[in-house]
């Protein structure tokens, strides 16, 4: 990782047309997360230009074209909001 330059950790989740984006640089520790729709996501992600985007395997990507060398699909289970909340 280059240490003069912002390393970005994303996850794109997505519940119909509404997005959560969240990102970590992971140079720095700091944390940010948005909602958005999910038109607006590639600008976004083009403003980050994350080094790897996170996205359940079931995700519609078709909004995510541009970025298919930084997807990292991962089970939807990991994304399943009911999941989190169990104990």
């Amino acid at each position: 990782l280059n240490a003069k330059a912002h390393n970005f950790l994303t996850c794109v989740v997505q519940d119909n047309n509404i997005c959560a984006v969240s990102w970590c640089d992971v140079s720095t520790g700091r944390l940010c997360a948005q909602s958005l729709a999910a038109q607006d996501v590639s600008a976004l992600l083009t403003s980050l230009q994350p080094s790897e985007i996170l996205i359940a395997d079931t995700a519609n990507t078709e909004y995510l074209s541009e970025f298919t060398q930084t997807l990292n699909r991962q089970p939807a289970l990991l994304f399943d909001r009911h999941s989190a909340s169990q104990d």
